[in-house]
């Protein structure tokens, strides 16, 4: 039997670069499964980093992906809780090293509906997690959370502690209603735990429930969002197309533009800077500034030169003109 790539040739393009590597490990796993009269395929174990602020108290701390999960992915049929939590520890853990400041992704590991009934142990690390999550970064504008109403569903709920606002990103809203009653109760009792515990608010942003007169959140559960076609099956692929939009914009509020050299044309000093932050100081608030980064030095200082010159031909030619004319006008006094 001949094997074909799992994603279509004119959707290979698209792929991101760890994406082909990976399905050319299936393809290579199927096609000796595919020799064997009783294969086992494989799963691969996934260990969860200890000090990332990620739910890494056993069980937690280790969980696996089938190889039929992973299939399954390429093929864009429901995607496996794992897979998700997967993706959520993977987006956090690149906001850790990099560090953008408005931004977090929390580990949804609690967030599933039957691990969040009334009076059991999993409510109760799920609230505490939750609350100690917003603290941990209560400098944050935004927090991401998947959660998984019925245990199959998938949602991302966009939370912003200060302003008591959580947002669901529900994109098969119109076709399926979900029941969010547990993990709304769940959130209401971890912004309580934040208020107490230190949590700050902006002016007028902590929200108070009237029912309990405790603070909550305002659930916004019909925001408007990109929604899946009637009967389609995957909410998840929409909830991690989501939190890699939302990672990336942070990206770009936080980090210096991606350039390496940067050439300040017209500025307090002009010239070729190696920091972002010297560039900026050239150009902040500099009337008629104008600037650009470039990926090397010499393709900067090539600019730089080449301004340069362009500076000094055009001084060369004005220069001439002013004589031009100054010859010309004591010429017409002495022939006139």
């Amino acid at each position: 039997m001949k094997l074909v790539t799992i994603l279509p040739p004119d959707m290979e393009h698209l792929a991101s670069g760890p994406m082909l590597p990976l399905q050319n490990t299936i393809i290579y796993l199927e096609s000796v499964l595919l020799k064997e009269k009783d294969p086992n395929y494989p799963v691969f174990t996934v260990k969860v980093p200890s000090d990332q602020n990620f739910v890494n108290e056993d069980p937690a701390d280790i969980f696996f992906i089938a190889f039929e999960d992973v299939f399954n992915l390429f093929h864009s049929k429901r995607l496996d809780y794992n897979l998700v939590r997967l993706y959520a520890i993977n987006l956090q853990m690149k906001i850790n090293r990099e560090r953008p400041r408005h931004i977090a992704v929390a580990d949804p590991y609690y967030m599933r509906d039957s691990q969040l009934q009334d009076g059991s142990r999993t409510r109760t690390k799920a609230v505490r997690y939750l609350q100690n999550f917003m603290l941990m970064y209560k400098e944050s504008n935004t927090i991401l959370l998947p959660v998984f109403p019925k245990d199959k569903y998938c949602t991302l709920i966009i939370l912003d502690p200060k302003w008591s606002l959580a947002q669901y990103f529900d994109s098969s809203s119109t076709t399926t209603k979900k029941d969010y009653k547990r993990i709304r109760g769940v959130l209401d009792e971890a912004i309580l735990g934040y208020s107490k515990n230190g949590g700050t608010f902006d002016k007028n942003g902590q929200h108070i429930r009237p029912d309990t007169k405790n603070p909550g959140f305002k659930h916004v559960i019909d925001f408007p969002c990109v929604k899946q076609p009637a009967g389609s099956i995957k909410e998840a692929f929409y909830v991690l197309h989501h939190l890699k939009g939302f990672v990336e914009d942070a990206e770009m509020m936080s980090l210096p533009p991606k350039m390496t050299y940067y050439v300040v044309f017209e500025g307090r000093v002009p010239g070729v800077y190696e920091e972002w932050e010297e560039c900026k100081k050239q150009v902040h608030k500099f009337s008629g500034n104008c600037y650009k980064g470039y990926p090397t030095r010499h393709e900067a200082v090539a600019k730089w030169r080449a301004h340069q010159a362009n500076k000094s031909k055009m001084k060369t030619f004005l220069v001439l003109s002013l004589l031009l004319t100054i010859v010309a006008a004591v010429l017409y006094f002495i022939l006139v």
